[in-house]
C-alpha cells in the first residue's frame, strides 16, 4: 500500500533581510511564484540560484535560508531569510612583507583585482570571489616555494574599506629562510 501525498501550493513567498537587491529582482531569480506547487528539489535548486546571484553581485558572505510553514488547505507560506553580508568589491589589495619587485610581480598574476567603475560593470573585475582568491593565495605560495622560501606562510585578511560598500584585501607573508 502506498500513501500518496499531494504537493502543497505556495500561498505566500516573503523575503526578509534583503537590502541591496529588491524583491522583484529576487522573484525573477528564484523563478518560483505564489500559487505554484512546492517541489522541494526544484525549490532547493532555485534557492541555490538565488545564492549564486548574490555571489555574482559580489556578496561573498551571503547566507540564504528558508522556512516552510504549512497552513490549512494544503498550502504553505515560505519565508526566505537573507543575510547579505559584506559586498565583495575590492577597493585595495595590500601586500605586506614583500619586496617592491615581488609586489609588482604578484599584482600582475593575481586574478583578484581592484574595483574600477569603468571596467567592472562589464568584466566583473574587482568583484571578490572566495574560490578565485584561494587560487591567488596558492599561486603566491607556490611562487615563494619556487624561490626557495619553503617555510613561507601566507596570512590573508578581508577588512572593511574606507570606501562605502567596498573591502580591502591584505596579504601578508612570513617567508622564513631561503633553502
Amino acid at each position: 500500500i502506498f500513501a500518496v501525498k499531494k504537493q502543497p501550493l505556495i500561498h505566500t513567498l516573503t523575503y526578509l533581510g534583503n537590502k541591496a537587491i529588491d524583491v522583484p529582482t529576487l522573484q525573477k531569480q528564484l523563478s518560483i511564484s505564489q500559487g505554484a506547487l512546492l517541489n522541494r528539489s526544484t525549490f532547493n535548486s532555485a534557492i541555490q540560484k538565488l545564492r549564486s546571484y548574490y555571489l555574482k553581485k559580489g556578496y561573498f558572505e551571503v547566507d540564504v535560508q528558508y522556512e516552510i510553514n504549512p497552513i490549512p488547505s494544503e498550502q504553505v507560506d515560505i519565508i526566505i531569510k537573507i543575510n547579505e553580508g559584506r559586498a565583495g568589491f575590492v577597493a585595495d589589495i595590500r601586500l605586506n612583507n614583500f619586496t617592491e619587485k615581488e609586489e609588482k610581480e604578484i599584482k600582475e598574476i593575481l586574478m583578484t583585482q581592484t574595483y574600477s567603475w569603468w571596467h567592472s560593470w562589464l568584466t566583473d573585475q574587482g568583484t571578490f570571489y572566495q574560490d578565485v582568491f584561494r587560487h591567488d593565495e596558492l599561486t603566491i605560495l607556490s611562487d615563494l616555494h619556487n624561490e626557495g622560501y619553503l617555510d613561507a606562510v601566507i596570512d590573508t585578511k578581508i577588512v572593511p574599506s574606507l570606501k562605502k560598500d567596498r573591502i580591502d584585501v591584505e596579504i601578508s607573508v612570513e617567508k622564513g629562510p631561503v633553502y
